[in-house]
């Protein structure tokens, strides 16, 4: 079995490069191969895990991190195909932006793009924009991830607007169950299993995002 996920949004501050770490520590934990590609030009992920390795020198390395290296869509077509080869999970954290010209590459060749965001004005905004223009480039899922929201938070008109624009993001994809704010899925390792709050913290959304891919 192969598929390839994409974590990405045009919108920085949403989460993507942290809960493409924790859906890949979520896949490992229900004996699933995993494979992560950092193809965001900070190479957050890439980093992390040379930490990780650092402070936890020994530790088993439950999934591979490797850097994504295309400098044309030729480039990017080849390493697509590769990943379509793999027995199990490719997840690719996305740069945050729609500049680099291989994303049209990536977009057309994975099977499903996990978008996280949250219902800020600007941010559902940005979505918008991100799911519209994937969308002239693939046919595959589109999954949106609410994430590190309070519900507490925002006016009675604040949310209405915030019900139309949900609406709106529909037409282009499906929407998970939201990730509350949570400190300790925010703390995430690319080396060890999730513990119990970050398991419990994810656990719906994440299977929502399964039942779609």
């Amino acid at each position: 079995m192969n598929k390839i996920i994409l974590f990405a949004n045009i919108k920085g501050g949403v989460g993507k490069t942290t809960l493409c770490a924790t859906f890949a520590n979520y896949l490992r934990m229900d004996g699933k191969k995993v494979v992560v590609v950092d193809a965001d030009l900070q190479q957050s992920l890439a980093f992390h895990r040379q930490d990780d390795l650092k402070e936890n020198e020994g530790t088993p390395i439950p999934y591979h991190v490797v850097t994504f290296k295309a400098s044309s869509q030729a480039e990017a077509k080849k390493l697509m195909e590769q990943y379509k080869t793999f027995d199990g999970y490719v997840l690719i954290d996305c740069p945050g932006n729609l500049n680099d010209p291989t994303l049209s590459v990536v977009f057309a060749m994975c099977d499903a793009v996990v978008v996280p965001m949250a219902y800020d004005t600007d941010t559902i905004r940005a979505t918008q924009l991100f799911a519209q223009v994937f969308k002239k480039y693939s046919k595959s899922t589109l999954i949106y991830v609410p994430n590190r929201i309070n519900d507490r938070e925002g006016t009675a008109e604040e949310f209405e607007k915030r019900k139309m624009a949900i609406e709106e993001l529909h037409k282009y994809g499906w929407m998970t169950q939201r990730i509350k704010q949570n400190v300790h899925v925010k703390r995430y390792t690319t080396l060890f299993a999730l513990d119990r709050e970050q398991a419990k913290g994810v656990e719906e959304p994440f299977k929502d995002i399964l039942s779609r891919v």
